[in-house]
């Protein structure tokens, strides 16, 4: 009873997880829909719920790099146990040491789709507004890796930017105390911006490629 108790709250985790990080995917749209449906004269009257939604999806938005840490319990697991050495001369510890490595990979990169996907409708609001994305891109980035590491390390969630302000900006503020801290984060910056525009093209060029499949199937 007690492995089957804690299979099923690893499952519902993991459904929690990527509920959180679908938040943003939607909040997105939802963000681009309005704005690219309301024409220039009137975004002004809308201008207060978009920021609200705005400030909503960059709480949540974080969420969805999370997923990118979870590998931390996969490799927990391989140095902890000696499933490891088992595989190098049992089948099924091998195929179990597999499947684990494949949960995690399929894991982490559902939390790096979302991520793109929560992203790029808000680039193309910004430039429906004649804003340059490239100016906010660092900050937000950044944002997002400080999110990260107030949700990883300090265990911090989304909601508390309105329950406990003060304990974000607090924790925030102690970044700047350690160096090495300052460096991860900027380096998590780094990696999670690349990241953003490698799936970013690679979404451009396959949707492109699709859409010449289909042009070619309906004149075909």
């Amino acid at each position: 009873m007690g492995g089957i108790r804690l299979y099923t709250q690893s499952i519902l985790w993991v459904c929690w997880n990527i509920y959180l990080a679908l938040i943003p995917v939607a909040l997105g749209y939802l963000i681009n829909k309005i704005v690219s449906s309301t024409s220039p004269p009137r975004r002004l009257k809308v201008a207060i719920p978009i920021a609200l939604l705005f400030l909503v999806w960059l709480a949540f938005l974080p969420n969805t790099c999370y997923l990118l840490t979870e590998w931390r319990h996969f490799l927990g697991k391989v140095l902890h146990s000696d499933i490891y050495r088992q595989a190098e001369t049992n089948h099924s510890a091998l195929f179990r040491l597999n499947v684990a490595a494949l949960y995690y990979i399929l894991y982490s990169g559902l939390g790096v789709f979302c991520f793109t996907l929560a992203i790029r409708p808000i680039e193309r609001t910004f430039r429906i507004l004649g804003w340059k994305f490239p100016y906010f891109a660092p900050f937000l980035f950044l944002f997002i890796s400080i999110g990260v590491y107030l949700g990883l390390i300090l265990r911090l969630n989304s909601w508390y930017v309105i329950t406990r302000p003060d304990m974000v900006f607090l924790s925030i503020l102690g970044i700047a105390h350690s160096k090495a801290l300052v460096l991860a984060i900027i380096v998590f910056m780094m990696v999670i911006w690349a990241l953003y525009e490698g799936l970013d093209l690679w979404l451009d060029a396959f949707l492109d490629r699709m859409g010449k499949i289909l042009k070619r199937c309906q004149t075909g």
